[in-house]
């Protein structure tokens, strides 16, 4: 599934003298076990807490980003947890993803809000659809789910309130602070570069990166890079 340099734009600067931004994003398959490492006491009682193959696939996603961050030049792969929950490397920025038997990995070098979201096809509801401003065909409405999805990673912003949002904007009375917090929102997407980018057969992926003042590329990871 390659990703073959894919550029986003860099906002309110030429290109030429934008600084480029490099993401690398992986994959990994429930075949890929061999991938899988041991992680540490704390983050195994975390993955005790979710069902089995949920954590066989957190787990895997866990492990692709450590060997990406060695095989990228980080002194080490570890890989520990933020308050929340997030993913975190000294030096470097992570967004860890997974479905089904399907992990997915996209780290850059630095300090950088991104978030990348994988999900498999999902038939929704008219309601469903409705809420997301999006059609009522899978992919679709799959696509719409994994750009808000990983945005909500790369801003900070819960999806429950990204999705309250919406629904505020198409007419709902909002006091001035919500629309505060929509008026945030929105300058704060418009700023953000979305690639979508290949996934496996039925499935959507989506990369959102929260870095105006870049040239964005990304690079499929392979395990020689």
């Amino acid at each position: 599934m390659p990703v073959n340099d894919v550029k986003g734009q860099a906002s309110e600067l030429n290109s030429v003298t934008a600084v480029r931004l490099v993401v690398h994003v992986g994959v990994l398959s429930a075949s890929d076990d061999e991938c899988l490492a041991v992680p540490e006491p704390s983050v195994g009682a975390a993955m005790r807490r979710l069902a089995p193959a949920k954590a066989a696939s957190a787990l895997r996603g866990r492990a692709l980003a450590a060997r990406m961050l060695t095989s990228i030049g980080a002194a080490s792969g570890l890989v520990t947890r933020s308050v929340t929950g997030a993913p975190l490397a000294a030096g470097y920025s992570i967004s860890i993803t997974h479905a089904g038997i399907y992990s997915a990995a996209a780290v850059c070098v630095g300090s950088h809000r991104l978030g990348i979201d994988l999900e498999a096809w999902h038939m929704p509801t008219a309601s469903q659809a409705r809420r997301l401003g999006c059609g009522t065909e899978p992919p679709d409405f799959t696509k719409r789910w994994t750009t808000l999805e990983a945005y909500s990673k790369a801003s900070g912003i819960p999806l429950v309130r990204l999705l309250g949002k919406a629904q505020l904007t198409v007419g709902r009375q909002a006091t001035p602070e919500m629309n505060e917090c929509i008026r945030q929102d929105r300058e704060s997407w418009q700023v953000a570069n979305f690639v979508s980018l290949p996934a496996p057969a039925l499935h959507e992926m989506t990369l959102a990166v929260l870095a105006p003042d870049h040239e964005l590329v990304v690079r499929q990871w392979k395990e020689t890079n």
